[in-house]
């Protein structure tokens, strides 16, 4: 009551929990209860079956996409935060291919940090992006960790970095050709490129 702000009796709650073992929700353990496993069991078999009969009647995307921000203070809950809001607007494909992150300044020295939450919720998924002083998702923010994950059966990614961009110095077409040659995708149907926010400094 004092978390959630929930006024509930003792008498209420327990009558609730009696109702949910009658139903077979739950299994009275001692004095303690736990949910059921054949309940579980049901409601995975019932949540495919919806699934697969939904996905008869539907004609699947090639690719999604979905987003989400965070501003929390601490840098690893916003990096799960932001990942865990993104992956909820991905409906069909759970096998991420790609993510862009974008984070403010405002979190300097707490990158690492940051990555390690966005990596307990999309797991090995490649990331990449860069630091910003402003984001923006439906609106305009700032001081946020945002994030895009792409989700797709069809669709592969790939990084290339080159490390020292300052060594070219104006011959852009040799840089495009090292990027690309250094591809070992088949195919290369787009590219988005990421460019060091020294480069003004740099006259580039």
């Amino acid at each position: 009551r004092k978390r959630y702000g929930i006024n509930l009796t003792y008498q209420a709650v327990h009558k609730a929990i009696k109702e949910l073992a009658d139903e077979g929700i739950l299994l009275k353990e001692k004095r303690d209860y736990k949910l059921s496993i054949d309940w579980i069991n049901e409601i995975e078999r019932y949540s495919k079956k919806l699934k697969d009969d939904y996905l008869k009647n539907e004609k699947l995307p090639y690719i999604e996409v979905g987003c989400g921000s965070s501003v929390e203070e601490d840098g690893f809950n916003a990096g799960i935060e932001a990942a865990e809001k993104a992956i909820s607007e991905i409906l069909f494909y759970k096998e991420f291919k790609l993510a862009l992150v974008f984070i403010s300044t405002d979190y300097e020295g707490n990158f690492k940090s940051i990555l390690g939450g966005i990596k307990t919720v999309i797991g090995d998924t490649e990331i990449v992006g860069c630091t910003g002083s402003g984001e923006f998702l439906e609106r305009k923010i700032r001081g946020s960790v945002s994030i895009t994950v792409i989700a797709s059966n069809y669709f592969s990614s790939e990084t290339v970095i080159i490390e020292d961009i300052n060594k070219y110095n104006d011959n852009f077409d040799l840089l495009a050709k090292d990027l690309v040659s250094a591809i070992t995708l088949d195919k290369i149907h787009f590219g988005i490129l990421f460019i060091p926010g020294s480069c003004e400094h740099n006259q580039m």
